[in-house]
């Protein structure tokens, strides 16, 4: 079963919509309204009361019990009195890296949720979901991935090594594992859920450690159209919310290709995974920085160089005289001429700066960003993956 080819994409809504801090132009409801990650980033509270205790009254001498006072309104307290008082009291902010959400922001999500099921519904996927809570090993199978960094990790009261969910594919893996033969293929699944990342910088760019992902998987199906069906529907949604392809565009690229050209280069194929996650982070620090990150894995400076050269190639054609005929040229081929087929062809563009920093990824990949944006992050992203089930452990068949 691991062979079977299984492509996703997924709408990360703390970047999904989110990331870039774009104007959702909701014109159903006839009015503007924020789709940000403080917006989307959701954290179930219930909403607390505090109860103020009375204020302690002292004589009215500088000392008591031996602690110094602070004359407040005729009034002496003392520091540890103070610090009684604010220990009475419960503290009303959420927890770091999360938020509340009061009826209308709710709204705002729930009405966005609603697109994101009735486009999944409408190209025939049905709704799933698994716990929150997984086996931590599930997510650490693969060193060096920056999520595994980013894991929300502990032992529970059974002395169970346990992790909240930081993306939903692993589990989705497993369910499909679990149940075996069970299942008729293809599935066509999607999901909301929610996912937690401890990243260390949450306060720029309305980055939030709580997030909400939409995702789509499709299991079973071998040829390029499960790519361009996934395609298909993000642009359907895009259109639904009310954007245009000259305002959102679609990145695509193959990490057959992007395999088959540090291979020419010569990048020893056991750095391959660790060179696609530098390169992944290209956006986010920039071309010096990751020539010190490939310097840092063994890259040596003339590689670095030809693979950077190489990324700033936009045609496919040239692409091609580059590194010659491969699986990941004639796939991207294909994935260009079906998509004038469907019709959203004006919305994709070849970019081999795209390499998805996930380790399961084996073919096609893409992300789509905001053309006139200030942030240069991703909205939503997705790809194949077709040994995910091996890396979990299953068998080969």
């Amino acid at each position: 079963m691991n062979h079977l080819p299984h492509h996703h994409v997924y709408y990360n809504c703390r970047r999904v919509i989110t990331q870039q801090t774009l104007m959702m132009r909701c014109r159903m409801m006839h009015h503007l309204f924020t789709i940000n990650q403080s917006c989307i980033n959701i954290q179930h509270n219930r909403l607390y009361s505090i109860i103020s205790s009375s204020i302690l009254h002292h004589p009215p001498n500088n000392t008591i019990d031996g602690n110094s006072t602070i004359q407040t309104n005729n009034t002496n307290i003392t520091k540890k009195q103070k610090e009684e008082k604010k220990m009475m009291m419960i503290e009303v902010e959420s927890v770091k890296g999360t938020r509340d959400m009061v009826p209308f922001d709710f709204s705002s999500r729930l009405w966005l949720f609603q697109q994101f099921r009735k486009v999944a519904e409408t190209y025939g996927f049905q709704e799933y979901d698994t716990p929150i809570l997984e086996h931590e090993d599930l997510y650490i199978r693969k060193s060096g991935e920056e999520i595994t960094q980013q894991l929300y990790n502990f032992k529970d009261k059974s002395d169970r090594r346990v992790a909240l969910r930081p993306e939903m594919t692993p589990s989705l893996a497993r369910l499909i594992l679990k149940k075996g033969s069970e299942l008729a293929l293809p599935l066509k699944w999607f999901s909301i859920p929610q996912c937690w990342r401890f990243e260390q910088v949450i306060t720029t760019k309305g980055r939030r450690r709580e997030h909400y992902q939409w995702n789509m998987d499709i299991i079973g199906v071998a040829n390029i159209m499960c790519e361009v069906e996934l395609l298909a529907s993000i642009v359907s949604f895009f259109r639904l919310v009310g954007f245009s392809h000259h305002e959102i565009k679609i990145k695509i690229n193959n990490r057959k290709l992007i395999k088959k050209v540090l291979e020419k280069y010569g990048v020893p194929e056991e750095l391959t995974n660790k060179t696609c996650i530098v390169l992944d982070k290209l956006d986010k620090l920039g071309v010096d920085q990751i020539r010190k990150d490939l310097e840092d894995i063994g890259l040596i400076s003339s590689q670095i160089s030809l693979v950077l050269d190489f990324l700033k190639i936009r045609n496919i054609e040239e692409a091609e005289r580059e590194v010659g005929d491969n699986d990941g040229i004639f796939e991207l081929k294909q994935l260009f001429k079906y998509a004038e087929t469907y019709n959203i062809h004006d919305w994709i563009v070849y970019d081999p700066s795209i390499v998805r920093g996930l380790a399961y990824y084996t073919g096609v990949v893409f992300e789509a960003y905001a053309v006139d944006s200030s942030i240069n992050r991703a909205i939503c992203g997705g790809g194949r993956y077709e040994r995910l089930f091996e890396q979990l452990g299953a068998s080969k068949k």
